[in-house]
Order: C-alpha cells, then structure tokens, then sequence
C-alpha cells in the first residue's frame, strides 16, 4: 500500500513530495497503530483502497490487464471489509476525475462510476432485505438523507469531536499540512494557474473528508469503557477518520520543499532531519501514553485474564450478549452485539431463552425496567475488570 501511496502521489505532485509522503504514510501514528491492532479492518481497508487506484492508474496508462485484475481483487476486498467508505471514496475518485480529466479519462471515469452506483444499488436492496449481514444495526434508514447519514446530523457536535481527535492529537501534522494547503492556494491565485490533478486530489479529499466528519461525528458513543470521555488514539473516530487524516500529508511534505527553496536550505539534509524527525514523532505518538501500544499490550494481558475467568464461569452452549467485547468471545463463544443498545437484541435474547439456550451479558450495569418490558430478568454473577457479568432468565412476576 505505501509503494501504490507513493506511485499515486509522484503522478499527482511530483517525485520529491512523493518521497516524503512516503515515510509520512509508514510512519503515520495512527497507521502505526491501527496496522499494530488488527482487530479493527479500518487500515486494512484503506490500504486495500489505495493498492485498487494505484493499480487502476497504473493499467490506464500502460494497458495492463494485470493491473485492472489486481485493482478489481483490491477495490472488491475493501467494499467487503467496509462498503460505504469504500465505494463513497471510489465514487469520489471517479466525479473527480470526470470533471477535471481528458476525453479518455472521462469516458473511464463513467464506466467506473456507473459500476459503483449499480454496485451500491445492489448492496443496499440486499441490505435491506436483510439478504447480507452488517451494517448499523441500531441506525435505520428511512430518508434518502438517512442512507449518507444514518446517525444524523450535529455540526457542534462534529466540530468539538474534530479538534479533539485531529487538531489536538495529531498537531504537528495538522498544522505542517493546513499550512501546506493554504500555500498551495495562494500560490495558485498569485500565478493565475490551477495544477489540474492537485485540483482534482482536493476534488476527492475534501468532500469525502466532510462526509465522513458529519457522518461519524454526529454520533455520540465511546468505546473507552474505563473513561468515556478520554481523548485517545485508540478511540474509535481515529480509524474512522483515517481517509482523512493520511490524505492531508503529501501538503506537509509540499510545505517542506517550499521552505528548502524559499529559504535556500540545504535540501539534503534537511529533508533526512525532518524524515528522521517524522519517524521519531510518529513511533512516539503511536506507542506512548494511556491507550498507546505499550499501554495496550499490559490492557490486553489484563482482558484476556477477564475473558478466561469469564468463559470459566459460563457454560460452553451459552450465548455471551456484550456492547464491546464482542472481538474478545468470539469464535470461541457465542456472541450477541451490541447489547442492550439495539433494541432488537432484547427480542434475540428472549427467543433465545424460550428456546432453552442459556445466555449471559457482560458490560455495563442494565436497566431492570428496560429488561423486565421485554420478558428478560438478570442475575448478577460479580463484576470483572470493571464491567458486570449476568445471568440472564426468563423474566415472570414471581422475580424480585
């Protein structure tokens, strides 16, 4: 993925910013870490994404029946790791290259567009009728509007969680790339002259980037179970907003060559300075602090423990409703998610227990009332590493 990254940025840029969008892409603190937690597909996917526009680039220029396969195996990866980003950046990619491409790249373009929204069509119907797994169980689409943002939409909300999670803990990089992107722009109005395929980069990043702030930032969860409201890079916007957060670098690597030629630096050295620097950065911001690799590493010899004391309580036929710890059950157990916070869960459990399976629920404390309007009663068995195990039952008058 960081060699399609790299070929992808020399033919939108040029050789130098592609260079260094290199290491900015390999040593990125959230690629770091989101490669390192291979539980969540996010990193899988985008890579798999950039691999299908490198390799589809690549066989438009060169005829290369190899390539289109490699990029159809590519882009098909991604749209079954996660489909709506996939298939929204692909679409993206292929309206920019319409607007801003030549006759050839247009007529291209079209073709890949209308595959993607007969693709869409399909997923969707097939979604609807429940004919494929996935997707927001707890987000139901009713409107058109709903389908792009089915949690809906809060601007402050999308504004607050941004600066939090972009601005503020990756800042060396925001502010190397705005700052990149800003001088871009001027350079651009001074000289009366508009670099078509940077134009048509920005064409692509910027509204899939809002798309995806508004999309995920109008939700209001947190997977933090001990602190809810801590700002780290294992919170779950990060690898949502990763499109984003790795398409702004190659304006931080353009910044460093305009400062080299402004300034008459040595560029040799100073692109090893600032190369080593990023490597440096980024390794430290990806292992360091709570929710850092190494913090993980001792927080999941402790869920791991947590799990086999629970497995050892719970007897191998039952069926473990949980909201989070689905990843750490799973295969080896039965799993309902995310319980309780879709209601449909409360419907499986019950069905469950008419049928005679037993079921047990680990997470946070629950809701009596909220049980007992659906048949269900729980018993509680202790709690562990700071979440609650229960008994669940069939719940009838006779229950205190």
């Amino acid at each position: 993925a960081a060699i399609a990254w790299w070929y992808l940025v020399r033919h939108i840029f040029n050789r130098a910013v592609a260079d260094i969008s290199f290491w900015l892409f390999l040593f990125h603190p959230a690629v770091i870490y989101y490669s390192a937690r291979g539980l969540f597909p996010n990193m899988a996917m985008l890579d798999l994404i950039i691999i299908a526009l490198g390799a589809v680039w690549f066989a438009f220029r060169h005829a290369s029946r190899a390539m289109y396969a490699l990029a159809s195996i590519a882009a098909l990866g991604a749209i079954a790791i996660r489909p709506p980003e996939t298939l929204v950046l692909i679409a993206a990619c292929a309206l920019s290259a319409v607007v801003w491409g030549s006759a050839g790249v247009r007529k291209f373009a079209m073709k890949i567009f209308g595959a993607v929204v007969v693709f869409a069509g399909a997923l969707f119907v097939a979604r609807l009728m429940q004919w494929l797994p996935g997707g927001y169980q707890f987000a139901q689409p009713n409107s058109v509007g709903a389908i792009f943002f089915p949690f809906g939409i809060n601007i402050p909300r999308v504004w607050h969680l941004a600066i939090a999670f972009i601005v503020k803990l990756f800042s060396p990089w925001v502010i190397l790339s705005t700052a990149g992107v800003l001088w871009w722009l001027w350079d651009a109005w001074r000289r009366k002259k508009i670099d078509r395929l940077v134009a048509a980069y920005l064409t692509v990043v910027v509204p899939v980037s809002l798309w995806l702030f508004v999309l995920y930032g109008s939700w209001a969860f947190s997977d933090n179970l001990k602190d809810p409201g801590a700002v780290t890079l294992g919170a779950s916007y990060i690898r949502y907003w990763l499109p984003h957060l790795l398409f702004r670098m190659p304006f931080a690597a353009m910044l460093l060559f305009v400062c080299i030629e402004r300034w008459k630096l040595r560029a040799h050295q100073i692109v090893v300075i600032f190369i080593a620097g990023v490597v440096a950065l980024g390794v430290w911001r990806a292992y360091a602090g709570v929710d850092g690799l190494w913090w993980m590493v001792g927080e999941l010899a402790e869920s791991k423990k947590t799990v086999a004391a629970i497995e050892a309580r719970v007897p191998p036929d039952a069926v473990i409703a949980v909201r989070a710890w689905d990843k750490f059950f799973a295969p080896d157990r039965a799993v309902l998610q995310p319980f309780p916070f879709d209601a449909r869960t409360f419907d499986a459990v019950k069905e469950l227990l008419d049928r005679g399976t037993p079921v047990f629920a680990f997470g946070e404390p629950l809701s009596g009332s909220q049980l007992y309007s659906h048949g269900i009663a729980a018993s509680g068995m202790g709690a562990y590493d700071g979440q609650n195990l229960y008994q669940l039952t069939v719940w009838s008058s006779d229950h205190d």
